[in-house]
């Protein structure tokens, strides 16, 4: 390695530190003594003031419930209003959001007696800006 520039070599060991040290989620960073305290980013804040705006709810609690689900992952939806057993998980333009798609589905699927509601907010594209949104009532088995 002694062949490339030293900006070059510390670029890849800081790539390579940064691939062995994953992110934690919020709530595994802090210390196991203080509570780990999560707040929502714009989008999320803006999908709840649309949503109480709309659904005249008022209290929605954030990231508030995690769903196990049978495949050994789990689902934390954004947004859940116990009061009317209301899911909802929300995803800007600029993220990835398959996999958040597909725990979506799964929770959908096995936690069938909620509404689920999926709402993307699109900044790009010829419809110019607008959110998208999925609303999947309960399903009485």
């Amino acid at each position: 390695m002694s062949r490339f520039p030293q900006a070059v070599i510390d670029m890849a060991l800081k790539q390579e530190r940064d691939r062995a040290m994953p992110s934690l989620p919020c709530s595994l960073t802090k210390p196991p003594d203080t509570p780990a305290v999560c707040v929502p980013n714009k989008t999320e804040e803006e999908a709840r003031t649309i949503l109480s705006g709309v659904m005249n709810l008022l209290i929605w609690q954030y990231e508030d419930k995690t769903f196990e689900l049978s495949n050994g992952h789990s689902f934390t939806p954004d947004w859940v209003n116990w009061d009317e057993s209301i899911v909802v998980e929300v995803k800007s333009e600029y993220v990835h959001s398959r996999d958040s798609r597909i725990l979506f589905d799964c929770a959908k699927q096995e936690y069938p007696g909620y509404t689920w509601i999926w709402m993307r907010k699109r900044t790009k594209g010829r419809k110019g800006k607008r959110w998208e949104v999925e609303i999947y009532p309960p399903v009485n088995r």
